[in-house]
């Protein structure tokens, strides 16, 4: 979701920003609803099955909606490494604008 609006209303949100951000996002999201957030942990069994517990986290992070962790991780990580590689992205795009001009 933070890619999305990023695109439509951030003209500094890169390439590699919004890819960091649906992985860290999607990565968070599995491993909360996998091993923390107890309705889905407790039906997949797959904590229980490696770990001899239904949850590795206790009250209150078995009751937390695993997009309320997912969603602020990833708007972090999209704002962040769309600052840190702002420069990456212009190059390619005066790149692709010679190889246009040239072709």
């Amino acid at each position: 979701m933070p890619a999305y609006t990023a695109a439509l209303f951030w003209k500094g949100a890169t390439r590699i920003g919004a890819i960091a951000s649906m992985v860290i996002g999607s990565f968070t999201n599995i491993f909360m609803i996998t091993f923390i957030h107890a309705k889905e942990a407790q039906a997949l069994g797959i904590s229980k099955a490696i770990f001899g517990k239904a949850t590795l986290a206790g009250f209150p992070w078995t009751v937390i909606d695993p997009l309320i962790i997912s969603l602020p991780l990833s708007a972090i990580t999209l704002v962040a490494l769309s600052l840190l590689t702002q420069g990456q992205d212009e190059k390619v795009v005066q790149k692709t604008k010679a190889l246009r001009s040239s072709a």
